[in-house]
């Protein structure tokens, strides 16, 4: 997964603060990957940080694309660290139903083996 970083009125100290803790967070959005179809592109994870000087807060946005999905977390927040947790734990949720959705085929083959159940309990 290549994962490309940008800032907007961030200081140098913040810039290497959320690469550091960033990385470690990271690995739960690989975990999520895993479960999803296995696509024909290398995924690309976009970080982006922003500073509000007059609000005293922070804003972090994820955007991750496969193939033909995308997906966008963000989230504000007072401090660096919470606001990329949550943005984190938005995507990873974004990305789980997007696997439950597919692994049922929305609901396709649920209700056709629950049909072929009752077909053959009728038959016997």
């Amino acid at each position: 997964m290549k994962v490309s970083y940008s800032y907007k009125k961030v200081g140098e100290f913040d810039q290497h603060f959320c690469r550091q803790y960033f990385v470690v967070k990271a690995k739960t959005i690989e975990r999520a990957l895993l479960r999803l179809p296995a696509g024909t592109e290398e995924p690309l994870l976009t970080f982006r940080a922003e500073r509000f000087a007059k609000k005293k807060a922070f804003k972090v946005s994820l955007t991750l694309t496969v193939d033909t999905y995308k997906w966008l977390a963000e989230e504000d927040d007072h401090t660096l660290r919470e606001a990329i947790d949550l943005a984190k734990d938005k995507l990873v949720l974004q990305m789980r139903k997007r696997h439950r959705v597919a692994g049922t085929m929305q609901g396709m083959h649920a209700g056709a083996s629950a049909r072929r159940v009752s077909e053959e309990a009728v038959a016997s």
